[in-house]
């Protein structure tokens, strides 16, 4: 697992912890935090969640728990009965508050007072607080749909949600698909117990140009604070003062991830006798994530080497999470005390894959199709390549791939 973070069970399976959204790489104005890995689950189908700490979670869980363990435990249909829920919710959200930024003739008289040259800065005429360029009244919205029954033998759940959440940042936004079934069957005079849970979800993020290392021009934020109130938002220019235009930077940059996951988990136990248990828990954490970006050339960053040029990426990862689990236990009364006997084998992989493309120098201004070229850049790479290791580059003179085999590892 990454950082400090802890262990999440999610119905019995114990998630890897890596990112399931690919951080942001630099193009041109430094790089960014991924998403919460968390996030394609619905709050509406969380029933409890409960914190193992220190040698509770270590004894458990071994030293994956080291920093504690969150167990997540999605609701089922036990004593519903046949029941049909609709929720639905619309929010409103808005900036608490913004800086007080000097106005236009507060910074003119600042520039004055220093000793700057205030006619290179009056040529709009403008008074622009930038803040109200870049943030929003958002309204977001949530629909949640659920039906279950609680039988004699068992019972279910199934539910399905939709949320489209958007940030008070303009060009940021959530929005998840995701579906859910919870399924309990008792078998055999009870004997046999069967459990299932299954989860599916798509998660579209769209992100703001804001990061963690912009440097001296800044991110969004940064030039939004930083730019000066004399210049016109509505001007067809951009800025070569060193500063960012801010409302341009939300023009000319894209950031855009699709992210589908499926979590499902299979268990069963069976009471060989009143003393003696038998359990198997097999579960499935799988994703696919791919996040595109592209800053045009039209963008002035003259620290990153973009102005002219822009800049592209495309990444694509994958996570691949099995556990399997087989658990026999023994549990009786022995005199006046009790004995326990637990033994079990359990076995997980993690299966990490990921595919980072960058390109730089584009003919095009259209952010679209600056990610298709990348992607059928990589695509011509990896159709030329074969073998364990391999050198591969682009010849400008003639505009084609060349691609070097090393030979196989020993």
């Amino acid at each position: 697992r990454n950082g400090n973070n802890p262990l999440f069970v999610v119905d019995g399976v114990p998630l890897a912890g890596n990112d399931v959204t690919a951080g942001g790489p630099d193009g041109g104005l430094g790089t960014s935090s991924p998403r919460n890995p968390l996030n394609f689950l619905n709050p509406n189908d969380i029933e409890s969640m409960d914190i193992l700490k220190d040698a509770s979670a270590t004894a458990i869980y071994g030293a994956r728990g080291a920093n504690g363990v969150v167990l997540i435990t999605t609701k089922s249909g036990k004593g519903l009965g046949k029941t049909l829920s609709y929720d639905a919710s619309v929010s409103v959200a808005a900036p608490a508050n913004n800086y007080d930024l000097l106005n236009r003739e507060q910074y003119l008289q600042g520039v004055e007072e220093f000793g700057g040259d205030t006619q290179v800065l009056t040529f709009q005429n403008a008074d622009t607080d930038w803040q109200d360029e870049i943030f929003r009244t958002a309204i977001s919205n949530k629909h949640d749909i659920a039906y279950g029954d609680s039988y004699e033998t068992g019972n279910y759940r199934a539910s399905i949600g939709y949320e489209k959440q958007n940030g008070i940042v303009e060009n940021a936004s959530l929005e998840r698909f995701n579906a859910r079934l919870n399924w309990n069957q008792r078998l055999f005079n009870d004997k046999l117990n069967l459990n299932t849970s299954a989860n599916v979800s798509r998660v579209n993020d769209s992100f703001a140009p804001i990061t963690n290392n912009a440097g001296f021009q800044g991110d969004l934020l940064g030039a939004a604070i930083i730019a000066p109130p004399t210049i016109d938002p509505n001007a067809n220019d951009t800025l070569s003062t060193g500063y960012l235009k801010p409302n341009r930077l939300l023009e000319y940059n894209q950031d855009l991830a699709e992210t589908n996951r499926a979590l499902i988990n299979f268990s069963a136990d069976y009471d060989i006798t009143d003393e003696l248990n038998f359990k198997i828990n097999a579960g499935i954490d799988y994703s696919t994530s791919t996040r595109n970006t592209a800053t045009s050339r039209e963008l002035i960053i003259d620290t990153r080497g973009i102005t002219g040029n822009g800049r592209a990426s495309s990444v694509d990862i994958s996570n691949n999470n099995q556990l399997f689990e087989a658990l026999l236990n023994y549990n009786a009364k022995v005199g006046e005390g009790n004995l326990d006997l637990l033994g079990g084998y359990s076995y997980q992989s993690f299966l990490y894959l990921g595919t980072t493309l960058s390109g730089f120098g584009y003919n095009t201004d259209d952010l679209d199709q600056m990610v298709d070229q990348t992607i059928q850049a990589g695509n011509t790479v990896r159709g030329a390549i074969n073998g364990d290791y391999q050198q591969f580059g682009y010849n400008p003179e003639n505009g084609t791939f060349f691609t070097n085999q090393f030979g196989d590892a020993p």
